[in-house]
């Protein structure tokens, strides 16, 4: 009964979190919600329709997992397909919390190391707010944790047909996930290979097999169909670049998990304080310099948005401890999970990848669940670390004290980023009634004519109301880099704060005469959010 009322607690914090946007707007959640709602309103008018039909955007048509989802959950709620997707795709990333308590509880063997990860996942920013929007990740989360919770299980035929529908599943969702969810298997499965071979056990072929099933499936999907929809193109040279990574990663863990374990009482104690050290410089350099090149350097208040991390850095080094003492195929996987994703973080930074910072807060986002394992084992390391009654009550006090403090933390972090607009953390992807009505009024309006705005404009624009949109011009007018009036101009209130949103997720600060280029344009509409101007 407890496991249960864990996992209800866990998916109800979960759901509500990630539906907190959405009944704040009404509004589906993120900037790349658009395009796929409107590729779903126009299955359900056109269909039978091919899904790469040149009505449709050319892009999320090829990972129509997500519109075609929610364009059967619209016919079946009676819902309006734009509110079908606000409601129904976060509530699918909220159920990557019940499967992802399974996988902790296959891992661990513990009921509370399951419901500590499952109660930091449901809250872990940027995880939770990532996986609030409406997105092709956020339907692919699910999938992701179901794959890797059915390639961990035991079982014969039938585990290989539930994987292979998952993996199809997957694959039609979203590409990046789909080849994480490769390289974090191929990872586990060669790892196990390694340690059954060093420790005289029959191979297990059949995580080889799946591999291969899901690795199939995604080059089939790629080179029949989904190619088409590829808008980057990787050279054999970032192909490598990749791969040298993640072989360092693999070899930098394997050599950690075959080190002997030490048995001092201060090794523990003192990674934990140089960890947390070690967080905190970052944290604190991240508002001195741009870590990356590209990156903001940060107001000296985001180190409280870092203080979550801080917090968990030594339970991760605790959750190592246990996960290498466990000695076992299922203990090292998240291990392994964690040295992919992180081979790929450090190809994004130092890798001259083509997706640049997009690459890297993407990577940082799905980072979140490995660590979250890793914190969780140390929790429940804590919760034992005493032998004495009374001393353990304590230690128990204290961990709920911890847990707690990390729940409210990330908590308040969804909080600044949404609802106090914190200009960092992905405040552009909440959008106003009032500025979905002026994007209607433009629509009826236009003409055919150009509209310049930030990526925020363009997305709903373009991707919804498919008007033509040009961000670069907007810039350049508002910045005195052109005399050229723009045709029709978007300016929302949040641009007076918090800059251009341009692309990458990037805002840029305007000069200080902005507002003055803005007088010489005709005021066409306003409604105290939305000032829509054009040539005079």
């Amino acid at each position: 009964m407890r496991r249960y009322l864990y996992v209800f607690i866990a998916f109800s914090i979960a759901l509500a979190v990630r539906l907190y946007p959405t009944f704040l707007s009404m509004l589906p959640f993120s900037t790349d919600a658009w395009p796929p709602i409107r590729n779903t309103e126009l299955l359900l008018e056109y269909t039978p329709i091919s899904l790469d039909d040149e009505v449709m955007d050319g892009y999320n048509c090829y990972w129509p997992a997500n519109s075609l989802f929610c364009a059967v959950f619209s016919q079946a709620t009676g819902l309006k397909p734009m509110v079908a997707m606000a409601f129904g795709i976060p509530l699918t990333g909220a159920l990557t919390i019940p499967i992802f308590y399974i996988l902790l509880r296959r891992i661990s063997r513990s009921c509370r190391t399951a419901f500590f990860s499952s109660i930091i996942l449901a809250v872990a920013y940027p995880y939770a707010f990532f996986t609030a929007g409406v997105t092709k990740e956020t339907y692919a989360n699910p999938l992701y944790i179901l794959s890797i919770l059915i390639f961990m299980s035991r079982g014969g035929w039938g585990r290989i047909l539930l994987f292979a529908i998952a993996s199809s599943a997957l694959v039609m969702a979203h590409h990046l996930t789909s080849l994480i969810t490769i390289a974090v298997l191929a990872s586990i499965a060669l790892s196990s290979s390694i340690l059954r071979f060093m420790n005289g056990v029959n191979q297990d072929r059949s995580s080889f097999l799946l591999v291969s099933i899901l690795a199939a499936a995604t080059i089939l999907y790629f080179w029949f169909y989904a190619y088409k929809g590829l808008r980057i193109i990787f050279t054999l040279s970032d192909i490598l670049s990749a791969v040298s990574y993640q072989i360092l990663a693999f070899a930098i863990t394997l050599y950690l998990i075959f080190k002997p374990l030490t048995r001092s009482d201060r090794s523990p104690l003192l990674l934990c304080i140089v960890s947390a050290a070690l967080v905190s410089l970052t944290a604190f350099l991240c508002t001195r310099r741009p870590i990356v090149s590209d990156a903001p350097i940060l107001p000296s208040r985001y180190m409280l948005y870092a203080t979550p991390f801080i917090l968990l850095s030594p339970l991760m080094v605790l959750g190592v401890g246990e996960l290498r003492g466990m000695r076992s195929e299922d203990g090292y996987a998240p291990l392994f999970w964690l040295s992919t994703l992180l081979g790929l973080e450090a190809y994004a930074v130092f890798g001259y990848s083509p997706l640049g910072l997009t690459l890297v807060y993407r990577t940082l986002n799905i980072l979140c669940i490995p660590l979250t394992i890793l914190s969780a084992f140390g929790l429940s390391k804590l919760c034992e670390t005493s032998s004495s009654l009374k001393k353990r009550r304590v230690v128990k006090l204290a961990t709920v004290i911890i847990l707690i403090a990390i729940v409210a933390l990330n908590s308040y972090s969804i909080y600044a980023s949404i609802f106090l607009q914190e200009r960092y953390m992905g405040y552009f992807w909440l959008y106003k009634r009032s500025e979905y009505h002026a994007a209607a009024w433009v629509r009826d309006a236009a003409c055919n004519q150009t509209v310049v705005g930030d990526v925020k404009v363009l997305y709903m624009l373009e991707g919804y109301f498919g008007l033509n949109v040009d961000v670069l011009y907007g810039l350049r007018y508002l910045a005195g880099k052109t005399a050229s009036k723009p045709q029709i101009l978007f300016i929302y209130d949040q641009i007076a704060w918090n800059g251009y949103v341009v692309y990458g997720g990037y805002s840029v600060d305007l000069p200080e005469d902005w507002r003055g280029r803005i007088t010489r344009l005709n005021l066409v509409y306003s409604n105290r959010v939305v000032d829509i101007y054009e040539a005079g």
